[in-house]
Protein backbone atom coordinates (compact mmCIF):
# COMPACT_ATOMS: atom_id res chain seq x y z
CA UNK A 1 0.00 0.00 0.00
CA UNK A 2 3.03 2.82 0.93
CA UNK A 3 4.53 1.59 -2.58
CA UNK A 4 1.20 2.40 -4.33
CA UNK A 5 1.07 5.85 -2.53
CA UNK A 6 4.31 6.74 -3.83
CA UNK A 7 2.99 5.26 -7.47
CA UNK A 8 0.37 8.14 -7.10
CA UNK A 9 2.39 10.99 -5.96
CA UNK A 10 4.50 9.99 -9.28
CA UNK A 11 1.42 9.78 -11.30
CA UNK A 12 -0.08 13.10 -10.20
CA UNK A 13 3.91 14.67 -10.93
CA UNK A 14 3.95 13.08 -14.18
CA UNK A 15 -0.07 14.77 -14.98
CA UNK A 16 1.09 17.86 -13.37
CA UNK A 17 4.34 18.33 -15.46
CA UNK A 18 2.24 17.52 -19.05
CA UNK A 19 0.22 20.42 -18.00
CA UNK A 20 2.81 23.00 -17.17
CA UNK A 21 5.86 21.94 -19.00
CA UNK A 22 4.77 22.80 -22.72
CA UNK A 23 3.08 25.97 -21.23
CA UNK A 24 6.01 27.12 -19.63
CA UNK A 25 9.29 25.71 -19.27
CA UNK A 26 10.83 27.41 -16.58
CA UNK A 27 7.92 26.43 -14.12
CA UNK A 28 8.65 22.94 -15.63
CA UNK A 29 12.15 22.83 -14.63
CA UNK A 30 11.20 23.36 -11.40
CA UNK A 31 8.20 21.30 -10.75
CA UNK A 32 10.64 18.29 -11.64
CA UNK A 33 13.37 19.18 -9.38
CA UNK A 34 10.37 19.94 -6.57
CA UNK A 35 9.28 16.30 -7.04
CA UNK A 36 12.81 14.79 -7.04
CA UNK A 37 13.99 16.23 -4.13
CA UNK A 38 11.29 14.89 -2.23
CA UNK A 39 10.45 11.58 -3.90
CA UNK A 40 13.94 9.66 -3.32
CA UNK A 41 14.05 10.68 0.59
CA UNK A 42 10.52 9.42 0.71
CA UNK A 43 11.55 6.38 -0.49
CA UNK A 44 14.54 5.70 1.32
CA UNK A 45 13.24 6.96 5.02
CA UNK A 46 10.46 4.23 4.90
CA UNK A 47 12.10 1.53 2.91
CA UNK A 48 15.51 1.79 3.52
CA UNK A 49 16.04 3.34 6.94
CA UNK A 50 19.71 2.59 7.00
CA UNK A 51 20.00 5.32 4.69
CA UNK A 52 18.45 8.05 6.67
CA UNK A 53 20.26 6.39 10.34
CA UNK A 54 23.78 6.91 8.49
CA UNK A 55 22.73 10.92 8.11
CA UNK A 56 21.30 10.62 11.86
CA UNK A 57 18.22 12.04 10.32
CA UNK A 58 16.00 9.44 11.17
CA UNK A 59 13.04 9.88 13.20
CA UNK A 60 10.65 7.03 13.13
CA UNK A 61 8.24 5.59 10.83
CA UNK A 62 5.10 7.47 12.26
CA UNK A 63 6.45 11.11 10.34
CA UNK A 64 6.39 9.45 6.84
CA UNK A 65 2.80 8.97 6.29
CA UNK A 66 2.08 12.91 7.08
CA UNK A 67 5.01 13.74 5.23
CA UNK A 68 4.22 12.24 2.06
CA UNK A 69 0.38 13.29 2.18
CA UNK A 70 1.94 16.87 2.86
CA UNK A 71 4.16 16.60 -0.08
CA UNK A 72 1.74 15.12 -2.40
CA UNK A 73 -0.74 18.23 -1.49
CA UNK A 74 2.04 20.53 -1.82
CA UNK A 75 2.66 19.59 -5.39
CA UNK A 76 -1.44 19.78 -6.11
CA UNK A 77 -1.79 22.73 -4.98
CA UNK A 78 1.73 24.06 -6.86
CA UNK A 79 -0.29 22.97 -10.18
CA UNK A 80 -3.59 24.58 -8.98
CA UNK A 81 -1.74 28.11 -8.41
CA UNK A 82 0.23 27.69 -11.78
CA UNK A 83 -3.27 27.33 -13.51
CA UNK A 84 -5.57 30.02 -11.41
CA UNK A 85 -3.07 32.32 -9.40
CA UNK A 86 -0.38 32.73 -11.74
CA UNK A 87 -2.41 35.45 -14.60
CA UNK A 88 -3.27 37.13 -11.37
CA UNK A 89 0.10 37.48 -10.42
CA UNK A 90 0.91 38.42 -13.70
CA UNK A 91 -1.40 41.18 -13.58
CA UNK A 92 -0.61 42.58 -10.07
CA UNK A 93 3.03 43.21 -12.35
CA UNK A 94 2.28 45.27 -14.16
CA UNK A 95 5.59 46.61 -15.44
CA UNK A 96 7.28 45.59 -19.15
CA UNK A 97 11.13 45.66 -19.73
CA UNK A 98 12.14 47.16 -23.47
CA UNK A 99 15.27 46.60 -24.83
CA UNK A 100 17.45 50.02 -26.30
CA UNK A 101 21.00 50.76 -27.49
CA UNK A 102 22.95 51.74 -24.65
CA UNK A 103 24.84 55.31 -24.37
CA UNK A 104 28.33 55.21 -24.90
CA UNK A 105 28.61 51.41 -25.95
CA UNK A 106 32.19 50.86 -26.31
CA UNK A 107 32.87 52.68 -22.59
CA UNK A 108 30.60 49.42 -21.41
CA UNK A 109 32.14 46.87 -23.72
CA UNK A 110 35.87 47.79 -22.59
CA UNK A 111 34.36 48.15 -18.66
CA UNK A 112 32.91 44.64 -19.05
CA UNK A 113 35.85 42.81 -21.28
CA UNK A 114 37.79 44.48 -18.24
CA UNK A 115 36.10 42.65 -15.83
CA UNK A 116 35.98 39.25 -17.87
CA UNK A 117 39.76 39.48 -18.21
CA UNK A 118 40.82 40.98 -14.02
CA UNK A 119 38.55 38.07 -12.95
CA UNK A 120 40.20 35.44 -15.79
CA UNK A 121 44.25 36.30 -14.35
CA UNK A 122 42.67 36.41 -11.22
CA UNK A 123 41.76 33.09 -10.94
CA UNK A 124 44.51 31.82 -13.03
CA UNK A 125 46.81 33.18 -10.79
CA UNK A 126 45.68 32.08 -7.48
CA UNK A 127 45.57 28.20 -8.98
CA UNK A 128 49.17 29.26 -10.08
CA UNK A 129 50.25 29.80 -6.55
CA UNK A 130 48.30 27.80 -4.53
CA UNK A 131 46.50 25.22 -6.88
CA UNK A 132 48.26 22.44 -4.35
CA UNK A 133 46.34 23.46 -1.73
CA UNK A 134 42.86 23.74 -3.24
CA UNK A 135 40.65 20.78 -2.22
CA UNK A 136 37.21 20.16 -1.10
CA UNK A 137 38.43 19.80 2.39
CA UNK A 138 39.71 23.86 2.12
CA UNK A 139 36.69 25.16 1.08
CA UNK A 140 34.37 23.87 3.97
CA UNK A 141 35.54 26.28 6.36
CA UNK A 142 32.69 28.42 7.63
CA UNK A 143 34.55 31.85 8.02
CA UNK A 144 36.44 31.48 5.16
CA UNK A 145 36.24 35.54 4.57
CA UNK A 146 38.09 36.25 7.91
CA UNK A 147 40.87 33.35 7.96
CA UNK A 148 41.50 32.68 3.87
CA UNK A 149 40.20 35.83 2.21
CA UNK A 150 41.55 34.90 -1.20
CA UNK A 151 39.94 31.45 -1.24
CA UNK A 152 36.85 32.76 -0.43
CA UNK A 153 37.14 35.79 -3.47
CA UNK A 154 38.15 32.63 -5.70
CA UNK A 155 34.90 30.87 -4.72
CA UNK A 156 32.64 34.10 -4.99
CA UNK A 157 33.85 34.40 -8.61
CA UNK A 158 33.64 30.33 -9.31
CA UNK A 159 29.76 30.95 -8.12
CA UNK A 160 29.57 34.19 -10.29
CA UNK A 161 31.17 32.39 -13.07
CA UNK A 162 28.57 29.93 -13.43
CA UNK A 163 26.37 32.56 -14.74
CA UNK A 164 29.33 34.48 -16.98
CA UNK A 165 29.23 31.03 -18.58
CA UNK A 166 25.79 31.53 -19.62
CA UNK A 167 26.50 34.87 -20.98
CA UNK A 168 29.51 33.31 -22.86
CA UNK A 169 27.46 30.44 -24.56
CA UNK A 170 24.42 33.02 -25.36
CA UNK A 171 26.89 35.30 -26.63
CA UNK A 172 28.15 32.96 -29.06
CA UNK A 173 24.94 31.77 -29.94
CA UNK A 174 24.57 35.00 -31.10
CA UNK A 175 27.64 35.34 -33.38
CA UNK A 176 28.85 38.04 -31.23
CA UNK A 177 32.64 38.54 -31.24
CA UNK A 178 34.58 39.42 -28.03
CA UNK A 179 38.02 39.38 -30.32
CA UNK A 180 38.18 40.58 -33.36
CA UNK A 181 38.71 37.23 -36.29
CA UNK A 182 38.15 34.57 -33.47
CA UNK A 183 35.44 32.47 -33.00
CA UNK A 184 32.73 33.41 -30.75
CA UNK A 185 32.71 30.17 -28.88
CA UNK A 186 36.56 30.28 -28.05
CA UNK A 187 35.76 32.36 -24.78
CA UNK A 188 33.09 30.11 -23.43
CA UNK A 189 35.05 26.86 -24.14
CA UNK A 190 38.53 28.33 -22.70
CA UNK A 191 36.89 29.65 -19.37
CA UNK A 192 34.64 26.60 -19.18
CA UNK A 193 37.57 24.14 -19.21
CA UNK A 194 38.47 26.31 -16.62
CA UNK A 195 35.83 26.38 -14.78
CA UNK A 196 35.48 22.90 -14.86
CA UNK A 197 38.96 22.43 -13.44
CA UNK A 198 38.66 24.84 -10.49
CA UNK A 199 35.40 23.09 -9.40
CA UNK A 200 36.79 19.59 -9.65
CA UNK A 201 39.67 20.49 -7.32
CA UNK A 202 37.16 22.19 -5.16
CA UNK A 203 35.07 19.10 -5.24
CA UNK A 204 32.08 21.05 -6.35
CA UNK A 205 29.43 19.32 -7.76
CA UNK A 206 26.65 22.08 -7.27
CA UNK A 207 28.03 24.54 -9.57
CA UNK A 208 28.62 22.19 -12.41
CA UNK A 209 24.91 20.78 -12.16
CA UNK A 210 23.77 24.53 -12.10
CA UNK A 211 25.73 26.43 -15.16
CA UNK A 212 24.24 22.77 -17.36
CA UNK A 213 20.89 23.40 -16.13
CA UNK A 214 21.10 27.03 -16.80
CA UNK A 215 21.96 26.05 -20.61
CA UNK A 216 19.55 23.64 -20.61
CA UNK A 217 16.52 25.93 -19.81
CA UNK A 218 18.15 28.16 -22.25
CA UNK A 219 18.09 25.87 -25.27
CA UNK A 220 14.87 24.04 -24.37
CA UNK A 221 13.53 27.26 -23.88
CA UNK A 222 13.89 27.83 -28.12
CA UNK A 223 12.99 24.81 -29.23
CA UNK A 224 9.97 22.21 -29.12
CA UNK A 225 10.24 18.71 -27.57
CA UNK A 226 10.99 15.79 -30.25
CA UNK A 227 12.75 12.60 -29.34
CA UNK A 228 15.63 13.94 -31.15
CA UNK A 229 15.68 17.14 -28.54
CA UNK A 230 14.69 14.20 -25.83
CA UNK A 231 17.82 11.89 -27.02
CA UNK A 232 20.53 14.77 -26.83
CA UNK A 233 19.23 15.89 -23.83
CA UNK A 234 19.52 12.66 -22.04
CA UNK A 235 23.43 12.39 -23.54
CA UNK A 236 24.21 15.65 -22.10
CA UNK A 237 22.39 14.66 -19.04
CA UNK A 238 24.46 11.43 -18.71
CA UNK A 239 27.53 13.10 -19.34
CA UNK A 240 26.98 15.99 -16.28
CA UNK A 241 25.73 13.17 -14.16
CA UNK A 242 29.27 10.87 -15.21
CA UNK A 243 31.04 14.49 -14.58
CA UNK A 244 29.61 14.69 -10.94
CA UNK A 245 30.10 10.93 -9.67
CA UNK A 246 33.89 11.53 -10.94
CA UNK A 247 34.04 14.58 -8.62
CA UNK A 248 32.04 13.08 -5.48
CA UNK A 249 34.81 10.19 -5.97
CA UNK A 250 37.59 12.46 -6.38
CA UNK A 251 36.60 14.16 -2.47
CA UNK A 252 38.10 12.12 -0.12
CA UNK A 253 41.57 10.59 0.33
CA UNK A 254 41.58 6.98 0.89
CA UNK A 255 42.50 7.84 4.91
CA UNK A 256 38.58 9.20 4.98
CA UNK A 257 37.37 5.44 4.05
CA UNK A 258 35.40 4.11 6.55
CA UNK A 259 33.48 0.89 7.50
CA UNK A 260 31.58 -0.55 4.39
CA UNK A 261 28.10 0.77 3.94
CA UNK A 262 24.75 -1.08 2.61
CA UNK A 263 24.21 -0.54 -1.30
CA UNK A 264 20.85 1.26 -0.38
CA UNK A 265 23.24 3.97 1.26
CA UNK A 266 25.61 3.94 -1.67
CA UNK A 267 22.48 4.52 -3.93
CA UNK A 268 20.51 6.43 -1.84
CA UNK A 269 22.52 9.31 -0.18
CA UNK A 270 23.27 11.54 -2.74
CA UNK A 271 23.05 15.88 -2.69
CA UNK A 272 19.24 15.27 -3.26
CA UNK A 273 18.68 12.78 -0.16
CA UNK A 274 19.16 14.81 3.15
CA UNK A 275 17.49 18.08 2.55
CA UNK A 276 14.02 16.35 2.86
CA UNK A 277 15.08 15.24 5.95
CA UNK A 278 13.96 18.81 7.04
CA UNK A 279 10.71 18.09 6.88
CA UNK A 280 10.40 15.08 8.50
CA UNK A 281 12.39 16.61 11.35
CA UNK A 282 9.75 19.51 11.62
CA UNK A 283 6.72 17.34 11.11
CA UNK A 284 8.34 14.91 13.84
CA UNK A 285 9.33 18.08 16.26
CA UNK A 286 5.54 19.56 15.17
CA UNK A 287 7.61 23.08 14.46
CA UNK A 288 5.60 25.72 13.34
CA UNK A 289 6.66 29.20 14.20
CA UNK A 290 5.30 31.62 11.19
CA UNK A 291 7.68 34.21 12.53
CA UNK A 292 10.49 32.73 12.38
CA UNK A 293 9.66 31.92 9.09
CA UNK A 294 8.90 35.71 8.41
CA UNK A 295 12.14 36.73 9.93
CA UNK A 296 14.32 34.36 8.85
CA UNK A 297 13.22 35.37 5.07
CA UNK A 298 13.43 38.88 5.44
CA UNK A 299 16.99 39.02 6.91
CA UNK A 300 17.94 36.87 4.26
CA UNK A 301 16.60 38.27 1.41
CA UNK A 302 19.61 41.06 2.12
CA UNK A 303 23.12 40.11 2.41
CA UNK A 304 25.86 40.22 5.77
CA UNK A 305 23.00 40.07 8.69
CA UNK A 306 24.08 36.54 9.61
CA UNK A 307 20.34 35.72 10.54
CA UNK A 308 20.06 31.66 10.37
CA UNK A 309 18.55 30.01 7.82
CA UNK A 310 15.62 28.18 8.33
CA UNK A 311 17.59 24.76 8.02
CA UNK A 312 19.70 26.02 11.01
CA UNK A 313 16.53 26.17 12.76
CA UNK A 314 15.14 22.68 12.09
CA UNK A 315 18.52 21.00 12.53
CA UNK A 316 19.23 22.18 15.85
CA UNK A 317 16.03 20.60 16.88
CA UNK A 318 17.80 16.76 16.60
CA UNK A 319 21.22 17.86 16.09
CA UNK A 320 22.14 21.45 17.64
CA UNK A 321 25.22 23.23 16.28
CA UNK A 322 25.57 21.33 13.24
CA UNK A 323 24.28 23.61 11.11
CA UNK A 324 25.91 26.65 10.19
CA UNK A 325 25.24 29.37 6.97
CA UNK A 326 27.39 26.88 4.69
CA UNK A 327 27.59 23.32 6.29
CA UNK A 328 24.41 21.31 6.77
CA UNK A 329 21.72 19.02 5.55
CA UNK A 330 20.39 22.24 3.52
CA UNK A 331 16.97 22.90 3.49
CA UNK A 332 13.88 21.52 1.17
CA UNK A 333 11.72 24.38 0.52
CA UNK A 334 8.26 23.01 1.02
CA UNK A 335 9.01 22.22 4.49
CA UNK A 336 8.64 26.29 4.68
CA UNK A 337 4.88 25.59 4.16
CA UNK A 338 5.03 23.23 7.02
CA UNK A 339 6.54 25.88 9.62
CA UNK A 340 4.05 28.51 8.64
CA UNK A 341 0.92 27.27 8.74
CA UNK A 342 1.18 23.81 9.97
CA UNK A 343 -0.33 20.84 8.05
CA UNK A 344 -2.35 23.31 5.96
CA UNK A 345 1.15 24.79 4.65
CA UNK A 346 0.85 23.07 1.45
CA UNK A 347 -1.23 26.16 0.64
CA UNK A 348 1.64 28.61 1.63
CA UNK A 349 3.53 26.14 -0.59
CA UNK A 350 1.49 26.71 -4.10
CA UNK A 351 0.69 30.03 -3.27
CA UNK A 352 5.03 31.32 -2.48
CA UNK A 353 6.17 29.09 -5.33
CA UNK A 354 4.31 30.44 -8.00
CA UNK A 355 4.26 33.78 -6.84
CA UNK A 356 8.69 34.14 -6.66
CA UNK A 357 8.63 31.86 -10.07
CA UNK A 358 6.17 34.77 -11.62
CA UNK A 359 8.39 37.57 -10.11
CA UNK A 360 10.99 35.68 -11.73
CA UNK A 361 9.58 34.80 -15.52
CA UNK A 362 8.20 38.34 -15.56
CA UNK A 363 12.02 39.82 -15.84
CA UNK A 364 12.14 37.77 -19.03
CA UNK A 365 9.31 39.83 -20.72
CA UNK A 366 11.32 42.30 -22.53
CA UNK A 367 10.70 43.16 -26.54
CA UNK A 368 14.59 41.52 -27.10
CA UNK A 369 14.17 37.68 -27.36
CA UNK A 370 17.46 36.81 -27.19
CA UNK A 371 17.67 38.90 -23.63
CA UNK A 372 14.43 37.24 -22.61
CA UNK A 373 16.58 33.40 -23.16
CA UNK A 374 19.57 34.79 -21.14
CA UNK A 375 17.41 35.64 -18.18
CA UNK A 376 16.18 32.43 -18.38
CA UNK A 377 19.43 30.21 -18.67
CA UNK A 378 20.39 32.54 -15.35
CA UNK A 379 16.86 31.49 -13.71
CA UNK A 380 18.07 27.57 -15.00
CA UNK A 381 21.30 28.00 -12.72
CA UNK A 382 19.09 28.85 -9.82
CA UNK A 383 16.36 25.93 -10.23
CA UNK A 384 17.66 23.30 -7.70
CA UNK A 385 18.95 25.77 -5.01
CA UNK A 386 15.42 27.49 -4.90
CA UNK A 387 14.56 23.73 -4.26
CA UNK A 388 16.99 23.05 -1.52
CA UNK A 389 16.92 26.83 0.09
CA UNK A 390 14.19 29.16 1.14
CA UNK A 391 11.61 31.72 -1.02
CA UNK A 392 14.32 34.31 0.53
CA UNK A 393 16.22 33.35 -2.20
CA UNK A 394 13.96 34.12 -4.99
CA UNK A 395 15.02 37.89 -4.17
CA UNK A 396 18.57 37.65 -3.04
CA UNK A 397 19.57 35.72 -6.12
CA UNK A 398 17.93 38.30 -8.49
CA UNK A 399 20.67 41.11 -6.51
CA UNK A 400 23.27 38.61 -6.07
CA UNK A 401 23.66 36.58 -9.56
CA UNK A 402 21.18 37.23 -12.43
CA UNK A 403 21.59 40.95 -12.40
CA UNK A 404 25.40 41.02 -12.29
CA UNK A 405 25.46 38.68 -15.17
CA UNK A 406 22.52 40.53 -17.25
CA UNK A 407 24.93 43.76 -16.95
CA UNK A 408 27.91 42.11 -18.37
CA UNK A 409 25.83 40.85 -21.11
CA UNK A 410 24.20 44.01 -21.86
CA UNK A 411 27.39 45.90 -21.88
CA UNK A 412 28.84 43.39 -24.22
CA UNK A 413 26.24 43.49 -26.93
CA UNK A 414 25.42 47.52 -26.13
CA UNK A 415 22.16 47.64 -25.17
CA UNK A 416 20.10 49.01 -22.29
CA UNK A 417 17.13 48.02 -20.45
CA UNK A 418 13.76 50.29 -19.89
CA UNK A 419 11.37 49.58 -17.09
CA UNK A 420 7.87 50.02 -18.03
CA UNK A 421 5.04 49.94 -16.47
CA UNK A 422 2.14 48.47 -18.12
CA UNK A 423 2.50 49.67 -21.91
CA UNK A 424 2.04 48.01 -25.03
CA UNK A 425 2.19 44.07 -25.18
CA UNK A 426 6.08 42.60 -25.20
CA UNK A 427 7.17 39.94 -28.23
CA UNK A 428 6.47 36.79 -28.21
CA UNK A 429 8.60 35.16 -25.33
CA UNK A 430 10.15 32.04 -25.33
CA UNK A 431 8.19 29.31 -23.47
Amino acid sequence: MDGLLLAFETVLFGLGLAYIYPRDKMFGFYFVFLFIYGIFAQLGYHFFPEASEAIMAYFGDDVWLPSVLFIIASLVSFVLAFVFLRPVFYGLMAFRFSARPAAMPGLWRKLALGWLLATSAYMIGFVVLNGADLSWYSAQQDDLRSTAPALALLIFFVKIDVGTLVVLYRLARQRVHLIPHISPWLPFVVRGAFFLFITFKLGNRTDVLACFLGLALMEMSQTRLSVRIMLRALFFGFLVVSLLLLIEATRYSDSDVGPPVPTSVKLLVKDYYPPAHMLFAAMAYDYVSPWEVIESNTSNAAILLGYPYLQETVTDLFRPDLATRSVGYAFYVLTEGFMFMGYWGFLYNGVVLIAGLCLWRRMATSDSREYNLLLLGLFGCMMVNVVRGQSSYFVKYLYMFVLPNALLYLSLVGMRIRLRIAGPRPARNPA
